[in-house]
């Protein structure tokens, strides 16, 4: 099958292509994770508790609020493993650690031959709403999700379940 998205792409030899959960976590290194409690859910049972995760996935999860260091090890029913945890420096440390992680690779990127890329799909939308454009004509038009959309809600949701002003995320909202 060619990809609509990478027609020109071809999977390397080493790396097959599977819609089976339990054959694709036999004997598996990692896994890449890109959103869904209810899937994770129903692989547990096929996942080595010692498996490492690397979510894809930002935002929220829209019905529970629920972040990806929230949702994969309750699915998994596993407590956290990362190291900020594992020391119990608690969420401080935890916030520093990424915030800092991401500068450091920011920074990286943008030295030749890097680039800084603006394709983001949720930056699209931005700027295609900033020029005066209507959501729904932009979404339309996409063939990709621009997931900050529905998060924007979720995201207003939780800030007021917990009484914390955010004015320009609401705004964007």
């Amino acid at each position: 099958m060619i990809s609509p998205y990478f027609p020109e792409h071809k999977l390397p030899d080493n790396v097959i292509a599977t819609t089976d959960a339990k054959v694709a976590l036999l004997g598996a290194d990692y896994c890449l994770h890109a959103f869904s409690s209810s899937f994770l859910e129903g692989i547990a049972d096929y996942v080595d508790p010692g498996l490492p995760f690397i979510s894809l996935s930002k935002g929220l999860e829209l019905n529970t609020q629920r972040m990806m260091s929230q949702i994969i090890p309750r699915a998994m029913k596993n407590p956290p493993a990362g190291i900020v945890d594992g020391m119990d420096l608690g969420n401080n440390s935890m916030t520093a650690l990424v915030a800092q992680g991401c500068s450091e690779i920011r920074w990286l990127a943008t030295k030749e031959p890097g680039t800084s890329c603006n394709l983001s799909r949720n930056r699209t939308v931005g700027v295609r709403l900033g020029s005066g454009e209507k959501l729904d004509d932009i979404l339309s038009l996409m063939n990709q999700v621009a997931e900050g959309v529905s998060t924007a809600g979720a995201v207003v949701a939780l800030a007021k379940k917990y009484n914390v002003k955010m004015p320009v995320l609401a705004a964007v909202a």
